[in-house]
Parts: structure tokens; sequence; C-alpha cells
């Protein structure tokens, strides 16, 4: 692997000589894979080794076909790298500390990997606000957060000086900024020719305008987490001096393993996993609390949506409605998602449960994938070779009786719907997300099992 001198130099203004050779060397080994699972779906015994620093984390023996394996498409568990994990336990730490229930914000989500961790750590009361500015990928964002299957959720694409206008409505905000992804020169090589010099002072400016574009929203005695995949000073201490120089905060006294390395600017501690040090990639974060006051932004009247006339049973609480769309959250959101839904461009909310077609109930397939789908629905459970052609919308032999919408079960967690005609039925997963791979599947990948 032919790192650029100019990376290498950087290091070692970073680090001390044995510290750097040490990285090297580790940035050469075959990356590490490790996922973690959906406690809201799974809730049996892994055989994996599990991740110290995050309860749901597991590391893999090796990389397996993950598109081969019904629950990756489940929502049963996510592909993340293991340093980052750590941010889970950061949010619970923090959360803590704060007040009940919390809103939090992750200003940068896309693809959805710690959205989904700082799902598992929030009780059904909390709300998460998860964002992605580019329109493509807050699509891709909206379709892991579906998979993941829990209503306290809403999905926005919008810039990050948008939340500005909310003034101080966050408890906690997330920002893991974008990067010249020095992190991942072992796990993604495509990031080394990307890398300059030129390209981290342009990551530095736009980390800092980030974080000021959206410091509004969040309140006073509110947690910044801020993280990047980077070693360097730039994209690190410097941010952290920066937001020392302009903004009122304070550190967080925190629990982290102790094999992280550490820098301290002002009282605040930055702390960096490196590869030799841990089981893991490059990844870098400090957390602080907000002590300035908060302009509070006078918030225009809010469209509310209307609640829906369908009784679903299996479904607590209100449904609400918008044209033809109903839609499910829990009571205590309903004038943050209506007050969201007003101000932000959001591309999900809640758990979207279905559509209304002339006077009809048609389910839909986010409702599929909530973890808590109401048991009312008939269901029928498949084998691991069914699934595979469930999930590519292939044809394959179901023997069953009635006839009317079935929910399609995989080891216990649903995969979608068909809607049974007697003779026949129709596959109603989402043609989009359907395996494309030209690869013969003969047998299922079995990952958590």
């Amino acid at each position: 692997m032919q790192l650029p001198k100019a990376f290498i130099d950087t290091l070692n203004r970073t680090f001390d000589s044995i510290e750097v050779q040490a990285m090297l060397a580790a940035i050469e080994e075959p990356p590490i894979t490790s996922i973690r699972i959906n406690k809201h779906k799974w809730n049996q015994p892994v055989p994996l080794q599990n991740i110290p620093w995050n309860p749901q984390g597991f590391w893999l023996p090796r990389r397996p076909f993950f598109t081969g394996d019904p629950l990756f498409h489940a929502g049963a568990y996510y592909v993340q790298e293991a340093s980052s994990m750590i941010l889970g336990s950061i949010v619970a730490q923090l959360k803590l500390m704060t007040h009940e229930p919390i809103r939090v914000l992750d200003l940068c989500g896309a693809p959805g990997g710690k959205s989904t961790d700082v799902l598992n750590q929030l009780q059904s009361e909390d709300l998460l606000v998860t964002n992605e500015v580019i329109r493509a990928r807050s699509s891709i964002l909206s379709e892991n957060i579906t998979k993941w299957g829990t209503p306290n959720v809403v999905v926005t694409n919008n810039d990050p000086a948008d939340f500005n206008k909310l003034g101080g409505f966050f408890d906690l905000m997330l920002i893991d900024a974008p990067c010249s992804g020095e992190g991942l020169f072992r796990k993604d090589p495509r990031a080394i020719d990307e890398w300059s010099e030129e390209g981290v002072m342009h990551c530095s400016a736009r980390q800092k305008r980030i974080i000021a574009d959206a410091w509004e929203s969040l309140r006073e005695g509110g947690f910044l987490i801020y993280s990047t995949c980077t070693y360097n000073l730039h994209e690190n201490e410097e941010v952290l001096e920066w937001l020392n120089s302009n903004a009122d905060v304070s550190s967080v006294t925190l629990k982290i393993p102790s094999h992280y390395h550490i820098s301290e600017r002002n009282g605040i501690k930055l702390y960096k996993a490196l590869p030799h040090r841990m089981q893991g990639e490059g990844f870098s974060f400090f957390a602080v609390r907000k002590e300035q006051k908060t302009t509070t932004s006078k918030i225009k009247k809010i469209r509310k949506v209307s609640r829906s006339k369908w009784n679903i049973p299996g479904l607590d609480g209100a449904l609400y409605q918008e044209g033809e769309h109903i839609y499910k959250w829990c009571t205590e959101h309903e004038q943050d998602v209506f007050l969201l839904n007003s101000m932000l461009k959001c591309m999900k909310k809640g758990v979207h449960v279905g559509v209304e077609k002339k006077n009809k109930w048609v389910p839909s397939h986010e409702l599929a994938m909530f973890a808590n789908t109401p048991t009312p629905f008939s269901r029928v459970d498949i084998d691991g070779v069914q699934a595979i052609k469930f999930l590519r919308k292939e044809p394959f032999e179901l023997e069953m009786q009635g006839k009317g919408y079935f929910l399609v079960v995989y080891r216990g967690i649903a995969l979608g719907w068909i809607n049974y005609l007697g003779n026949r039925f129709n596959n109603l997963y989402p043609t989009n997300w359907r395996i494309m791979t030209s690869k013969l599947i003969e047998k299922p990948t079995e990952v958590l099992v």
C-alpha cells in the first residue's frame, strides 16, 4: 500500500515516531469486519466476539456475503466499523446527564450507521432527527432507518443552517463531520487516492462551518458530540480550538476505554482510536456541553396533520393522515413532528403505516419493517431459499389458506408483504430494494445464527 508522503508527515506532526510506525504497520493489515445488532428486532444469543465498548457490537472472523443474508435486509443488524460504535456509549452516558425525554439531532446522518446506534440507546419517548443534505444520500438514510423499524425518528433533507429556525430544540447534537477519510485507508484504498493536504484544509473549514450553521438549534446546557474518521490536527484539535474560541463550552466527563490516544485543549479531551491499539479503524471524537444562551427563534404557525379514521388492531396510539398516507409515531412526539414537518423537508416521519385506496387500507413496506408489527396480520414463515427468492422478487411456491395480505417472516423477523389471491400471490417487496446481484445464491448467508 503506497501512502502519500504528505500524509505520513502529518502523522509525524501529530504522534511520536513509535506510534507512527505502529500505525503504518497496522494500516497494511487486512481490515476487520464488524456488525451491530438491532436490539429492537434480535434478542437471541449471537455466536460472535462482542465489542467491549458496545453491547450490541460484534466482530466477525471474516467478511461474509451480506447481500445473501435475509436478516441483513430485514434490519436485524447493521454493518458498521467497530471504532465508531463508541458513539453509542457516549450517547448513553450523556443521556443520563440530561432531562427526559431527549431530542437528538444527527446532523450528517447518512448512510445511517450512527443513527441506528443512537436509536439503540434511546427510549420510545425520546426523539431522533437524522439529516442528510445530499438528496440521494438522504434516500439511503431513509431506507436504513426504515429497516431499523422504530417510530421515534424523523429523517430530513436539509442544509445545517435550516435547523437554526428551531432555536434550542435539541438536547444533543451529533456531528459526524465529512472528512478526509484518513482512518479508512485500510478499509477503502480509494480514500488514499482522494487524499490531499488541500483536501484536509478544505474539510477543516467545512467542519467549522457545519458546527456554526446549526449551533443555535442546540439548547443551553445541551451536548455536542463531534467526530471524524481522521487522525490529523486540522480536522480534530484545531476544530476543538476554534469551537473553544467562538462558543462558550465546557468539558464533559466520559468513561472511555483506556487504549484511546488522548489530547487536550483548554481542559477538553479529544479521543482518537488508532488501528494498532484496537480492532478497528481510525476514529476521533470529542464531546462538550453548551453553556451559552440560545436565541429562541420565532416559529410560524404549525400546520397540523389530521388524525386518521382508521383503527388498526395492534397499533397502539393515534394514527395520523396526510392525503391518502397514514402514519404512526409516539403520541409524546405529536407536537414535535408537527413542528418539524412544517419547517423542514421531511423524508420520513415515524412509521408510514399504509395508504387509503377506495375506502380500503393497504399496508406499506414500512409497517412490515416496524419492529412491533401488529400481531393481527396473518403470517407466513418461509425458509432461506424462499427468502432469497422473495427478496429478488422471483417466483416461488407457497402453500397457504385464505386470501389477503400476509406478512412474510424469516427466522421470526418480517421481510415484507404478499397479497395472496387464492391461487397465486403478488410479491409486494419494494422493487428498488430487491437483490440485484447476478451472483448465484444457492443458500442464504447466516451471520447471526
